[in-house]
């Protein structure tokens, strides 16, 4: 048994009028897998979670910090050391470094409903120490409608030599 189709063209287009169809599902689809907020507002909102998890860090204030990372986190430094939830909590509260200024820059920003990743420059200034700056990237799970840390990984940005 022998199937034929008949395409009709659209005026001005060599492309059969079931392929403009096909287009225009495609995007109305795409279109309807958006999830229901607008992708602006979830990332601005995990952008305030994330300046305020580094404002809480900076402050060394450990019952807050506490809430904002996820069980299972896992957090790389510059240093390449690598720590678990518990053992960057503790590194913390016996740590002396005072932050006297730090900033992200050149920010990108992907957010679903569930995880969120964030990647930029993080430019930072402690006491007793030159002005530094690294690649960040951030990994955020959402629990019980909130952010959670899941993942920090830093990369040093050396100064380039003139």
């Amino acid at each position: 048994m022998q199937t034929t189709q008949t395409f009709i063209a659209l005026p001005g287009s060599r492309a059969p009028a079931s392929s403009h169809v096909l287009w225009a599902c495609a995007a109305i689809f795409t279109i309807a897998l958006r999830p229901a907020f607008a992708a602006t507002a979830a990332e601005q909102e995990l952008l305030a979670f994330e300046k305020q998890r580094m404002d809480v860090a900076v402050h060394h204030d450990i019952p807050a910090l506490r809430a904002m990372l996820a069980d299972d986190l896992t957090y790389v430094h510059s240093s390449s050391i690598k720590q678990t939830k518990q053992q960057f909590l503790d590194a913390l509260a016996v740590s002396k470094l005072k932050f006297n200024s730090y900033s992200t820059e050149a920010l990108t920003i992907h957010v679903s409903e569930t995880v969120g990743v964030t990647h930029g420059i993080y430019r930072y200034a402690i006491d007793g120490g030159a002005p530094a700056s690294a690649y960040y990237t951030a990994t955020y799970v959402r629990v019980d409608g909130r952010w959670q840390l899941a993942g920090w990984q830093t990369t040093l940005i050396r100064p380039t030599n003139p």
